[in-house]
């Protein structure tokens, strides 16, 4: 799953030089496509990026996030299933102390 979505980020950013390069603004037709598809993956890509500011990997090889915004724990095996999800009483200091 966060493969997907690293992909996702990935095109992006390639999107975002895209309709900032003076010859694709040249063809209105094309810009206006590639910055409706960046605007469209916008949101998902600054949610991504929001969790991967707090990434950790367990000593198991599970990755931890912690979403500050909604005070939630998700653990994630290595094959991508999500193991565990809480919200924890302490927030970021549990999160701190895996």
């Amino acid at each position: 799953m966060f493969d997907k979505l690293e992909l996702l980020v990935e095109k992006f950013e390639e999107l975002e030089k895209k309709i900032i390069d003076p010859e694709i603004m040249k063809d209105m037709n094309v810009w206006q496509k590639l910055a409706k598809e960046h605007g469209d993956m916008k949101p998902i890509v600054e949610k991504y990026r929001e969790y991967s500011k707090h990434k950790k990997e367990a000593e198991d090889g599970d990755d931890i996030y912690y979403d500050t915004e909604n005070n939630e724990i998700v653990f994630v095996s290595e094959d991508g299933y999500i193991r565990t999800y809480f919200k924890p009483t302490d927030g970021i200091n549990y999160y701190n102390r895996q």
